[in-house]
């Protein structure tokens, strides 16, 4: 996420800027509701409804400008969570340091795709720098479409 702050910090292009904050602001929710899950609270319905919205928001526009990656890295941060919450839910068997292991081990998994999440915006920030400097019209009117569905 440090990596992700830094971007937000130094970008330049508005449209960016709200890229790189959608982006920010879906892994900080994501870990935050890990942190409750972990504590044993189950987050709120209303914060996996804003979460969902702005990670459906970065993901729309993420995979809008760049090639479509592995199946694995195509999930929301909301479906990484869920996934996560099914797995996680306590079996009668289990014991609690099991699940407490296996918590950590899907903390660092969600760590691992905001990490991914946060290099292909660096790659779609470069494309962009790209097609600014080439005066491409062709990507400068997909940012146009980009931007009216982040407006929304």
């Amino acid at each position: 996420m440090e990596v992700l702050e830094s971007q937000l910090h130094s970008c330049r292009c508005p449209l960016l800027a709200r890229v790189w904050k959608a982006d920010l602001e879906a892994c900080q929710l994501l870990m935050q509701s890990l942190r409750l899950q972990e504590a044993g609270i189950n987050p709120h319905a209303e914060g996996e409804k804003q979460m969902d919205s702005i990670g459906e928001a970065t993901w729309t526009a993420t995979l809008t400008a760049h090639p479509r990656p592995h199946p694995e890295e195509e999930k929301t941060p909301l479906q990484v969570l869920n996934a996560w919450s099914i797995h996680s839910t306590p079996l009668p068997h289990c014991a609690g340091g099991q699940q407490k292991e296996e918590s950590h081990v899907v903390s660092a998994e969600v760590g691992e795709k905001c990490e991914a999440i946060g290099m292909r915006l660096l790659y779609l920030e470069d494309q962009l720098h790209k097609a600014i400097h080439s005066r491409d019209e062709a990507l400068f009117h997909i940012l146009s479409i980009f931007q009216k569905l982040l407006c929304k």
